[in-house]
């Protein structure tokens, strides 16, 4: 430092001296309060400075206090504040601490704000040397009560251990389990705890009972047994998880799976039920896995069989098929089967063995040779014979037709054993149904409607073919009853117990029918050999000339038909297949069923139940065609129909020709008809059906064709012959046809039916004056007829 002249000193010491007099110098000059607001407000106006007001107004404060006010309520309170303290302890809006608050953490990194409090690193350091004090007294912590004790959440304690472990808390976190805290001695103690009572346990046990028993860190103990257990340490193994986990000692599964061998191995099966009693949760499993490499056993419901038992059984059936004798394999089986295991038990070993010679009785429980069934056929062949011939020679008549009838019906079985399978008829069906629709015509909707109803006609006649069948072979003709078949077996077999003797009458009972049915057919032909062959065909000529009748017929209806379209043509061909094209088929079925001498009623009498009973009986290669004619009458086509019936009718099936008509003949047969249809009108009294013969007999004379139609088709006739009539003829027509539906309306409310319909609008006179009406244009009406019948004669000729 320079040395400062003697000047410089006296100059120093007179300042002093002047500060000194004015310190002493009382105050002279004051400002008020009001004064210093104004001075304050100018300063703050001007941008001198930055003020904060107090909540109460009375003070201010600048931002450069209000950081130290809330530095040093945080220094006091420990490095943790609450912000609302803050706010009542230094007296200020709460926004205002809000922002200086987050100016401090943005700018301080040892400062951070947790759910509305300010914590200072400082804090953290104290809370982490607290928690490590805690837990090297107790050994472990958990986050979750760490969280609880501090008021903090739970990762933000979470984050704050974790930095600090290793310097300041001396633990460490579970690798399975984060929210844990453990120190090494404690993890030591609790191993070797663990280790000492499952190395001790003899028996599956629950660990949760351990657990709860011995004071056991849960997740901690899970963790060590893991680690114990793929260590090597602890013998043993972990089933099931959390409360339903259990520890499996080594020891007890080798003394467990010895035992199950040793029982396997001497008795050759395990009991499903004994190795759930010892602990094993899926018993069948278990033994697929244990003796099922080798294939050589066999999974029951009740237990597990091995190859000593099979092979034990196989023997048995073997001697007994070697002495053409019979076996019980029920006593050779183990006692914890059932009769469902003997069952299956029995088809296995069936399957595995080559010989097929062999039958099974009794759900499973007897086994015999082919050659001991052939022994109990034999004891019926005398009994069989001589009832044939009673059947055949009953009535005295060897070709008589009741005869005939109950030596067909005695057949049923033979043809019924093999009908067509339920996919094939159902194929047929679809083909037929395809075919339909294909030739078919109508809009999309009448075409979706009319799948619905084959579809609902297709199950009705499988339900009608079906419940046929089962009727013809109840009424079958059976040799004998099954307590008659009983007797004799019972009186033959004495080595067969009573139990068992209905169960062998049962299996015998099929072959016995099969053999008389065929017995009484070569009895049969034999005895009609003679007679049989003039009667045949003397009916084959009446069945074709038949057919042929009724063909032509067919045909002729056709012709006119097609001069029809729409919802007329469609309603005119079922109706011809439903009546005229269905005796057909009857004469045709009724045709087969006598060839191949199978029961069956008189065409006219021939119902869709009986037609579907005879169809079958029909052999195998004949049966297709047949059907296919037969679902036809369920169609809408009738080409498909005469396509079918040209197949049917053919040399290999019915022997049927089919002759063509020519013109000649089809005018004559036309003729032959109006003129039966005019006698038949001009002795008609009943108005309804005076207009029906009117409108076909009109319909016949204008085109020299025939059409086959019912009630319900006469006004679509009626409006097909309006623009070929006359106009006063047509209006004959046309009011008469009015009149008969006023007069069927009131018939039908007088009978109490409410009838609505497009003829409600009509003035409906009382039932005396329809009446009476009716009777009045009955005469006009048959005069539109009769009035033409000449001219109709002239062009017939």
């Amino acid at each position: 430092l320079n040395i400062m002249s003697s000047a410089d000193w006296a100059e120093v010491r007179e300042l002093q001296a002047l500060l000194q007099n004015t310190q002493r110098r009382s105050t002279v000059y004051t400002l008020a309060e009001r004064n210093w607001v104004e001075v304050v407000s100018k300063v703050v106006e001007l941008g001198l400075i930055e003020i904060i007001h107090t909540i109460d107004g009375s003070d201010y404060l600048t931002q450069q206090q209000l950081e130290r006010e809330v530095r040093n309520e945080l220094t006091q309170r420990g490095g943790r504040v609450n912000l609302v303290d803050l706010h009542q302890a230094i007296g200020v809006d709460l926004k205002h601490i809000e922002v200086k608050v987050n100016e401090l953490i943005h700018n301080e990194r040892n400062l951070e704000l947790i759910q509305g409090e300010l914590i200072e690193s400082m804090y953290l350091d104290r809370m982490a040397e607290e928690v490590n004090e805690t837990l090297q007294e107790a050994g472990h912590l958990t986050i979750a009560g760490l969280s609880k004790t501090f008021g903090l959440p739970t990762d933000f304690v979470l984050s704050s251990v974790e930095e600090r472990l290793g310097s300041v808390i001396h633990g460490k976190l579970d690798s399975l389990n984060r929210d844990v805290l453990y120190t090494d001695l404690f993890v030591a103690r609790q191993t070797s705890r663990v280790c000492g009572v499952f190395s001790a346990i003899t028996r599956p046990t629950s660990m949760m009972s351990l657990i709860i028993e011995y004071g056991f860190q849960e997740k901690l103990c899970f963790s060590v047994i893991q680690e114990l257990v793929s260590n090597g340490r602890l013998a043993g193994s972990v089933q099931g998880h959390h409360d339903k986990a259990m520890f499996i000692p080594e020891i007890y599964t080798k003394t467990q799976t010895s035992w199950i061998e040793s029982f396997f191995e001497q008795n050759g099966y395990l009991e499903y039920d004994t190795l759930s009693r010892l602990g094993i949760a899926e018993p069948k499993s278990f033994c697929q896995r244990k003796f099922g490499s080798d294939g050589h056993i066999l999974l029951l419901s009740t237990c597990c069989v091995g190859k000593t038992v099979t092979d034990h059984v196989e023997a048995s059936i073997d001697e007994a098929m070697a002495s053409e004798s019979w076996i019980d394999i029920m006593p050779l089986l183990p006692s914890p089967c059932t009769r469902g295991d003997l069952g299956s038990f029995v088809q296995q070993v069936i399957t595995t063995r080559t010989q097929s010679a062999l039958h099974v009785l009794c759900d499973g429980r007897i086994v015999v040779s082919e050659q001991f069934v052939q022994k109990c056929l034999k004891l019926f062949e005398d009994s069989m014979g001589e009832k044939a011939q009673k059947e055949v020679l009953g009535t005295g008549v060897k070709t008589d037709s009741q005869t005939q009838g109950r030596a067909a019906a005695a057949l049923m079985n033979e043809s019924a054993d093999k009908p067509l399978s339920k996919k094939d008829q159902r194929r047929q069906k679809a083909q037929s149904e395809a075919k339909t629709s294909q030739s078919g015509r109508g809009t999309g909707r009448e075409k979706k409607v009319q799948k619905s109803k084959d579809r609902r006609r297709l199950k009705e006649e499988d339900d009608d073919v079906e419940a046929s069948s089962s009727r013809g072979r109840d009424n079958a003709v059976e040799f004998l009853s099954l307590p008659e078949v009983v007797a004799i077996l019972s009186s033959n077999l004495t080595e067969w117990s009573d139990e068992l003797l209905p169960d062998l009458a049962e299996y015998l009972i099929k072959p016995l029918t099969r053999s008389y049915h065929e017995v009484l057919r070569s009895v049969f032909r034999a005895e009609s050999q003679d007679g049989k062959g003039a009667i045949q065909k003397k009916r084959h000529v009446e069945y074709e000339e038949r057919v042929n009748g009724l063909y032509t017929n067919t045909r002729l209806f056709h012709k006119g038909m097609e001069l029809f379209s729409g919802e007329a043509r469609h309603l005119l061909t079922r109706h011809l297949l439903k009546t005229v094209c269905t005796d057909i088929v009857n004469v045709c079925v009724a045709c087969l069923a006598e060839v191949h001498m199978i029961a069956c009623s008189d065409p006219a009498e021939l119902t869709t139940e009986a037609r579907a009973q005879v169809l079958l009986q029909l052999p195998v290669e004949i049966k297709s065609p047949v059907v296919k004619l037969h679902n036809s009458l369920n169609g809408q086509a009738m080409q498909e129909f005469f396509d079918l019936l040209d197949v049917v009718c053919q040399q290999e099936i019915c022997q049927l020709m089919l002759k063509k008509v020519d013109k000649k003949r089809e005018r004559q047969l036309v003729f032959s008809h109006r003129q039966s249809l005019m006698e038949q009108l001009n002795r008609e009294e009943e108005p309804a059906m005076a207009l029906h013969l009117t409108a076909v007999i009109l319909f016949m004379q204008q085109t020299h064709c025939m059409v086959h139609a019912p009630g319900r088709c006469v006004p679509h006739v009626i409006t097909f012959l309006s623009d070929k009539l006359p106009p006063e003829q047509n209006s004959v027509l046309l009011e008469y046809q009015s009149l008969v539906l006023q007069q069927l309306v009131a018939n039908r409310q007088s009978d109490g039916v409410t009838q609505e319909g497009d003829h409600d609008s009509v003035t409906k006179p009382s039932d005396n004056d329809m009446a009476a009406a009716a009777v009045t244009g009955l005469d006009a009406l048959k005069g539109l007829v009769f009035s033409t019948k000449k001219s109709a004669k002239e062009t017939a000729v």
